[in-house]
């Protein structure tokens, strides 16, 4: 379980409002090898959105595959739908292949293919309407007996559309003069208005990024793995961290 204390509004910096009791985490995944070349895996997870505004929880399932043609050439595809408790949803895809350039020294060089749809905007966390990348990655690979390390160096390009012409109501503020026994008063009325949010498409722009990943064997069925990532896009960076700890049967 975790509690999250979450701010009163987006960047108020205020956490004076009561916030709700605490949720259960979940995340299960299993791996099934049909042929020596071959592993499938299929996961489900229940847990909270990363915003510090509002405690929205999230139902996803996973799915996908590894696939070793030969010594020194990967691929995988995969899949993952969430769906939220505001009502929302969104589906993620990718495709990738690498392909092993120096064994001794544990160096690949690969293509990666995603793309990611919302089904509806949300101003609490990350909903884009269809965001893809392609980036080509230069990664270095090592596994010692225990541990296992990788570095990924990502550049490509990424792009967005946007979504259709949202149309706002809202009140707004307008001054008149009125007149009073022949006296100019200024008063302040409000009237409706209405305002139109354009979504604006964006042509492929230059990426980057770098990830990575340390995992440590902490017994016979039981591990620890630390992975962080930072990605730069044309309008923002995103970036995470995560420490998790694995029981395995």
């Amino acid at each position: 379980a975790v509690y999250a204390n979450l701010q009163d509004e987006i960047d108020a910096g205020q956490f004076t409002r009561p916030d709700s009791d605490s949720t259960w985490l979940l995340a299960l995944s299993a791996r099934w090898y049909p042929r020596d070349n071959l592993a499938i895996t299929v996961g489900y997870d229940h847990d909270w959105v990363l915003s510090a505004v509002r405690n929205i929880e999230y139902h996803s399932a996973l799915a996908s595959a590894d696939w070793l043609p030969e010594d020194g050439w990967k691929i995988g595809a995969g899949a993952r739908y969430w769906t939220y408790d505001d009502d929302n949803a969104m589906y993620s895809g990718r495709f990738e292949s690498f392909w092993e350039t120096n064994p001794d020294l544990g160096v690949w060089l690969g293509l990666s293919l995603t793309t990611t749809s919302t089904s509806d905007p949300c101003d609490f966390y990350w909903t884009p309407y269809w965001d893809q990348r392609i980036m080509g990655v230069l990664r270095y690979e090592q596994s010692w007996e225990g541990y296992a390390f990788r570095l990924d160096l990502l550049g490509g390009f990424s792009r967005s559309h946007g979504r259709d012409d949202r149309a706002f109501s809202y009140k707004e503020p307008e001054e008149k003069v009125v007149y009073v026994d022949g006296v100019a008063n200024t008063v302040v009325e409000e009237k409706d208005a209405t305002y139109v949010l354009t979504d604006k498409d964006s042509s492929w722009d230059l990426a980057w990024g770098v990830n990575g990943q340390w995992e440590k064997a902490t017994g016979r069925n039981s591990s620890l793995l630390v992975s962080g990532s930072v990605t730069a896009l044309h309008e923002y960076i995103d970036h995470s961290f995560s420490v998790n700890f694995s029981l395995k049967w």
